[in-house]
């Protein structure tokens, strides 16, 4: 038997309205070590978004290393795989992949190239006991460079498993693929209470998305990254989604955030199980819907002083100010251990600002969240949403100056 740990979207050095959650990373990192010692993997992998910044902070940085080298003194016959999302730096990633090989640690960053286009028996591990088709975040050039009538990501996936087979030779070992994308029909929360189902309009890094069917068939399990919500690629009992370890934002948090394990008899998929891993810190929106001020103040004056948590005000838009953002952090949480990190995003009935059959009025319009129109209006012109870290930056000034 062979065993294959499957975690993605890490998103080390990320804040949450500004407050730091390295305490965070420090528990999912002692129950991942936890989750090692007991499941006894033969293989880690890590699919993507490593870090939130392609310029991590010393002390992300710090985090990610003590990590490699706390896993390979405690299992050091641990192998382990980790590929590029699109948060992360290629060149960044791919920096010390040298010196991690001697810790087990194979690393792939970007796109592997030779004179002829892409290398893709360097993004292939040969582990006796299994392959690994390291396939990391692919943009439009790395698809493209593939050469061909039909250059595709599902081409690209083809022509990688091509590879591994002959690798593979005889042996009955499975061909494990990574993958940092989205396939259509894969959910997803947005921060206005909507679950998004990703569809072939939908683009990631210039590409549409892949349909679970185009998969290659003869890969034992392909490990995805890039969706938050742990979950299964269609109908594809071998593709899967792990889902990131703690929430990423308030939209994320009724997610079940979980370590994924997969058990492979020779080439074929026995068993998939996971390990829980529960909030360190919760999220809450207090209360629970859209409500006038002097509900608000005694639904935060009722949460207990001792908890920490993160918290999302669900003040109705009309009654928000400086002065009323001013008086939850000063007086109503001034001796709480919740943090506040702003209104809930609310817009009109469910509506979006872009693609509506019935027009918005003034008023309408005036009462939606800022956030709701720049998001909305950027995914009509770019095609794309915006990603965590842009919504966070605008989400952080327009708290700023939301009157």
């Amino acid at each position: 038997m062979f065993r294959l740990l499957h975690t993605a979207d890490w998103h080390i050095g990320k804040s949450l309205a500004g407050y730091d959650r390295t305490g965070e990373w420090e528990v999912f990192f002692k129950r991942l070590i936890d989750a090692i010692e007991v499941e006894s993997p033969d293989l880690m992998i890590v699919a993507g978004d490593v870090f939130d910044s392609a310029t991590p902070s010393n002390a992300a940085a710090n985090m990610y290393y003590n990590l490699i080298e706390t896993l390979h003194t405690k299992f050091p016959k641990l192998k382990i795989v980790i590929t590029s999302g699109n948060h992360d730096s290629q060149s960044y990633l791919n920096a010390p992949k040298e010196i991690l090989h001697y810790f087990n640690v194979e690393v792939v960053g970007g796109v592997a190239r030779n004179d002829d286009g892409i290398d893709f028996e360097k993004m292939i591990f040969d582990f006796d006991d299994a392959i690994v088709c390291a396939v990391p975040y692919l943009r439009r050039g790395d698809v493209m460079s593939m050469g061909g009538e039909n250059p595709s990501v599902s081409e690209f996936y083809r022509r990688m498993l091509d590879a591994a087979v002959k690798v593979r030779g005889g042996r009955n070992i499975p061909i494990i693929g990574v993958g940092h994308l989205t396939t259509i029909g894969a959910t997803y929360s947005k921060g206005v209470e909507t679950t998004v189902v990703a569809t072939r309009d939908d683009a990631v890094g210039g590409l549409e998305n892949i349909d679970p069917q185009d998969f290659p068939d003869d890969y034992s399990y392909i490990a995805l990254g890039h969706i938050h919500r742990r979950q299964r690629a269609g109908d594809r009992e071998n593709i899967w989604y792990s889902g990131s370890p703690i929430p990423m934002s308030f939209s994320e948090k009724e997610y079940h955030n979980s370590l994924t394990i997969v058990d492979f008899d020779g080439c074929q998929l026995s068993e998939i199980h996971t390990v829980e891993l529960s909030h360190v810190v919760k999220l809450r929106r207090v209360p629970d819907r859209l409500s006038d001020l002097e509900t608000v103040a005694a639904a935060l004056q009722q949460l207990p002083d001792d908890e920490e948590m993160f918290i999302e005000v669900a003040l109705k838009p009309e009654f928000r100010s400086p002065e009323v953002k001013a008086r939850i952090i000063n007086e109503l949480l001034k001796n709480k251990k919740a943090k506040f990190c702003g209104f809930q995003l609310v817009g009109i009935s469910g509506a979006s600002v872009i693609g509506d059959d019935a027009p918005m009025s003034v008023e309408q319009l005036q009462a939606m969240d800022p956030m709701t129109v720049i998001a909305d209006i950027y995914r009509a012109r770019m095609n794309t949403p915006l990603t965590d870290r842009h919504a966070q930056m605008l989400r952080s000034i327009i708290d700023e100056i939301t009157v």
